[in-house]
């Protein structure tokens, strides 16, 4: 239940899903029918947002209409390609409201160094408009990343018996850290101010609130907080020293507060609010430097999750936070409270109930009372505890394939559920697994089918990326062939197929390239750089390290430009690996008098695996992997496959993969996965569990499988 917010005049609000995101709201649009005196603080992260760049030009200033933010794409870190998204998204409102775009504000969160998708945005804007209503819980929905709840508050203040109101609504749940801003807030009003007050209100409510919430210690690229005050109340507008003005900022640091208390409790995987109270300091700033150390402290902070009475964590936050200020403050004269229970005063331990005290910790919010004794310096910060959860959020190593009702695959992201007991030996196993792979390469086939679709390709782009973070080296090989076929088609051309291989021309092979190289493989490489991968797209027939002969060495016209890898030269491969790259290959390769000669890929995925040395390759496919009995079929030997295959077990497609697979075990390669590509995440799955979710092909004393 969203609470009811006391709503200034003359504002109104929309979320809409633009596409920047897949299935949530996206977009939100704040306007005013007057233009208003606006201004704004920012994060001082030296690697800030286009959207904040633009800002930091534009505010302190009158004539402001609106804002649009968006979430799902930081546009940070971007090149010249963010700017010109960034001034797209501004440009597009103004058209649509008529105005400059200098009266328009623009935003953005969620991931850095992606393209923005600008476009998708402008068109939305005119939707966007029409959807403009008082509420402005939509908006606040539509600016949420990985926030659990929507954060809103308001404030009414009378300036004479003129009821005027302040509302705001905010997004936060990780990279809280100050200094200003934390996060993205709007706060709104119908008080008349002149630009200079706003900005002097702003400046001196954020300093107390906004900059003193941490969850994780991590400063954003994109935080802030724009306050709009259009006038709508009535009378004079409010200038710096104006009477009035106090009673406005003390309601602008009432809203401000319980939005910093939301956002630091709905920190990422947080299940308490830490407040960190220090009075007793020397002066306001020695108390906020020992109040923000006690709150980003991990220690504390997981003594918090487990609610642990260890105050000991508490006190070395605080001396450390004083020694770094060059305090002379010493514990003689402290007093600690932990939930209202004394722990500690004037330098000796006081004895407690421990269960008790614990029984206390485990509430929603945990208040922390240092007196240091020596002076009337106080002040306030917000945190949350640490748990798994935050490392689940950051990582999401540990998540459960499920299949719904209606037969369609994912993930059930169940670890909160869990025990800490389950967490903690998920973790420790997830860390086990990562170190055992460092540092080795894997080979990993993308069925084209999977390709198509937008979504999926972005799963697997993520999971490819994930491994490269992890020191894992994954060299990817892509397939294409209804692409192909399509392409085929609409040149007038009919796909031959013989024994189920593809008939393959001169002028064909010419297709092939151009289709496998020019459309599948650089829409796999951009999405992988996009969503901040270091991707290569290349064919067999760059730095001719992919050498091949005609399938049919007897008779070579047979399948005319269909091969069959003959030479693998690693030199290429392994310098792109060594780099830092991901090296994503088009099956196509170079054949007899240097001609491109189409590559079946699942027949060159296993030859360089063989010819690489890999520790794993990974078909990934569109079905659940081998089936027998109406049972998934969760290991094999070559001998078992070569049964299952006999007996019409196997049938299609899945024969040739499978075949593949057996030639690249009797060729060396330990294991070869055989995994569900639609289901999300499912690569990550099955390399960091034993049993796995698809068909393991294992070493057997089987023959080896010929073509």
């Amino acid at each position: 239940m969203t609470p009811e917010l006391a709503l200034p005049r003359g504002f109104r609000f929309a979320g809409i899903r633009s596409g920047v995101k897949q299935n949530k709201p996206d977009t939100a649009l704040i306007v005013s029918d007057v233009p208003c005196a606006a201004a704004a603080k920012l994060t001082t992260n030296r690697a800030r947002a286009w959207a904040v760049e633009r800002t930091a030009t534009l505010l302190p200033a009158d004539g402001v209409r609106a804002v649009i933010a968006v979430s799902g794409n930081a546009n940070a870190l971007s090149g010249a390609a963010g700017r010109a998204a960034d001034e797209a998204m501004a440009r597009g409102v103004a058209e649509a409201l008529g105005v400059a775009p200098s009266a328009v504000i623009t935003s953005s969160t969620g991931v850095i160094g992606s393209p923005m998708p600008a476009r998708v945005v402008v068109e939305s804007i005119p939707g966007a408009l029409g959807q403009l209503e008082a509420d402005p819980w939509g908006a606040a929905r539509a600016i949420m990343t990985t926030d659990r709840v929507p954060k809103g508050s308001s404030r009414v203040v009378f300036l004479g018996e003129t009821e005027c109101r302040l509302a705001g609504i905010a997004k936060g749940a990780g990279m809280i850290h100050p200094n200003m801003a934390t996060m993205l807030a709007y706060i709104v009003t119908d008080v008349g101010l002149t630009p200079a007050a706003a900005d002097h209100i702003l400046g001196r409510t954020v300093a107390r609130t906004f900059n003193r919430i941490s969850v994780d210690g991590d400063q954003s690229t994109n935080d802030m907080v724009v306050l709009m005050a259009n006038g709508q109340a009535g009378g004079a507008r409010l200038d710096v020293g104006d009477p009035g003005l106090e009673a406005v900022e003390e309601a602008l640091r009432g809203v401000l507060t319980d939005l910093s208390r939301a956002i630091a409790a709905d920190g990422e995987g947080a299940t308490r609010l830490l407040t960190v109270e220090v009075v007793g300091a020397r002066d306001e700033a020695e108390a906020d430097g020992v109040a923000r150390a006690i709150c980003r402290s991990s220690l504390v902070k997981s003594a918090i999750f487990g609610a642990d009475p260890g105050w000991g964590r508490i006190m070395a936050a605080a001396g450390q936070a004083l020694a770094e200020l060059g305090s002379d403050a010493h514990p003689s004269t402290w007093k600690l409270r932990l939930q209202g229970v004394e722990v500690f005063r004037l330098g000796e331990p006081v004895p407690f109930e421990k269960p008790a005290l614990s029984a206390r910790i485990a509430a929603e919010e945990v208040v922390v009372h240092l007196d240091l004794g020596r002076g009337a310096g106080f002040a306030t910060c917000w945190g949350c505890d640490l748990t798994y959860d935050y490392v689940k959020i950051n990582a999401d190593y540990a998540a459960a394939v499920t299949e719904t009702q209606a037969g369609q695959v994912g993930l059930d992201a169940h670890l909160a559920t869990f025990s800490p007991k389950i967490k903690r030996s998920l973790l420790i196993e997830s860390l086990r697994y990562i170190e055992r792979f460092r540092g080795r390469r894997l080979v990993v086939k993308v069925g084209g089918d999977l390709l198509e679709d937008p979504e999926t390709t972005d799963r697997i782009a993520e999971d490819l990326i994930l491994l490269r973070s992890v020191g894992m080296h994954p060299i990817v090989l892509h397939g294409g062939s209804r692409e192909i076929s399509r392409a085929l088609a609409a040149a007038g051309r009919e796909s031959q197929f013989v024994d189920g291989h593809r008939v393959t021309t001169a002028e064909d092979a010419a297709t092939v390239e151009s289709v496998l190289l020019g459309k599948v493989n650089r829409k796999l490489v951009g999405r992988l750089n996009a969503l901040g991968g270091r991707a290569v797209g290349l064919s067999g027939r760059d730095g001719n390290f992919l050498r091949a002969q005609p399938l049919d060495a007897a008779d070579p016209q047979r399948f005319g430009h269909l091969g069959q890898v003959s030479e693998v030269d690693g030199r290429l491969i392994t310098s792109l690996l060594e780099q830092g790259f991901i090296p994503v290959i088009a099956p196509v390769g170079v054949g007899p008098n240097d001609a491109a000669y189409n590559l079946d890929a699942e027949d060159a995925a296993a030859a360089l695996a063989v010819s690489f040395g890999v520790f794993k390759l990974v078909y990934l496919i569109a079905n659940a992997g081998v089936q027998s009995e109406g049972e998934r079929v969760s290991r094999v030997t070559p001998r078992q496959a070569q049964r299952l295959m006999r007996e019409g077990a196997v049938k299609g497609k899945l024969v040739h993969i499978l075949e593949a697979s057996l030639n690249a075990v009797q060729g060396g390669v330990p294991h070869v996965h055989l995994v569900d590509g639609r289901v999300a995440h499912n690569l990550v799955s099955e390399l960091f569990t034993d049993a796995g979710v698809g068909t393991l092909v294992e070493r057997g004393d089987a023959p080896r499988s010929g073509r």
